[in-house]
């Protein structure tokens, strides 16, 4: 990663999509 705030939207990115799915029952 380039910058710093480019990791953490990565990581936020990421941590939304683990949470939309465990909301979905999965």
């Amino acid at each position: 990663m380039s910058s710093s705030k480019e990791y953490l939207d990565f990581v936020l990115e990421q941590c939304s999509g683990l949470s939309a799915r465990a909301m979905m029952g999965e």
